[in-house]
């Protein structure tokens, strides 16, 4: 038996019939260590994914049937009937302003789920 042989059969303790050696943890380690690695890198792509698709400074788009529309902070549309400015879209919600001054949040699946004007 070589010398790494022994230092991997090395048994660091003992838990009832179950023997935990040197080899074995270091084996966990490596599968954790591979774990975060691939996740980092998952992490990484993803982002790097969804910085290509708004790298054109668009902020939201809205695709209804076959049309596709930018929205963007400032521009004005028309959802179910009010005229809106947008000021800030955000993940889940629309902020925007009507032309009297009220402030109003609009699900972001109204303006990307439903035909609306600019």
């Amino acid at each position: 038996m070589s010398v790494i042989d022994k230092m991997l059969n090395w048994n660091l303790f003992v838990i009832g019939d179950t023997q935990t050696t040197l080899g074995s943890l270091l084996g966990v380690v490596a599968i954790v260590l591979g774990t975060m690695i691939l996740v980092r890198i998952a992490s990484r792509a993803t982002t790097r994914f969804f910085e290509r698709l708004t790298s054109k400074g668009d902020k939201g788009v809205s695709a209804y049937g076959s049309i596709v529309k930018v929205v963007r902070p400032g521009d004005l549309i028309i959802v179910d009937n009010l005229w809106l400015i947008i000021k800030e879209i955000g993940v889940r919600t629309t902020k925007a302003n009507t032309y009297d001054g009220q402030e109003v949040l609009i699900p972001n699946s109204k303006v990307t789920n439903r035909p609306f004007r600019t």
